[in-house]
């Protein structure tokens, strides 16, 4: 009988980031391809709209029906209208960008964020201690 290996959360995580990688392309060149026929407005809606009937066959079939409303929804609600303004933005911008710059800025995106995200927020960076540096760490709770 063959045994089973159960994959540790890091190499999951490791693996849909990888899946990530690999589907993201597609999508933009398909979004690219699609907004010489459609407005980005309605590439955006249609994606959407894929989600919403996909995700219900699977809340359907594995969710209890106690757990289909979150509590409380009010942050999804603000999530939801977020991720879709930004989507929106994003299709509306590959719709004027050339496919290539299109996904170079999207993948240069986490650097962009995390430089804002310490103007914006008024914080300063820190990097975890690393090994070598048995003895001193560079965060600010151990001065």
């Amino acid at each position: 009988m063959a045994q089973i290996k159960i994959i540790d959360d890091s190499t999951k995580g490791t693996l849909f980031t990888f899946g990530f990688i690999l589907t993201v392309p597609f999508i933009e060149a398909s979004v690219k391809l699609l907004g010489d026929a459609m407005a980005p407005p309605q590439v955006s809606f249609t994606r959407f709209m894929l989600h919403v009937v996909v995700l219900s066959v699977y809340i359907y079939l594995y969710l209890p029906k106690e757990e289909w409303i979150a509590k409380p929804s009010w942050p999804l609600l603000v999530r939801g209208i977020l991720a879709s303004l930004g989507t929106l933005c994003v299709y509306a911008g590959l719709s004027v960008l050339p496919l290539v710059d299109a996904v170079a800025i999207f993948f240069i995106q986490p650097i962009i964020i995390t430089a804002l995200s310490s103007i914006l927020l008024s914080c300063l960076l820190y990097t975890s201690p690393s090994p070598r540096d048995k003895g001193q760490s560079r965060m600010p709770s151990s001065a």
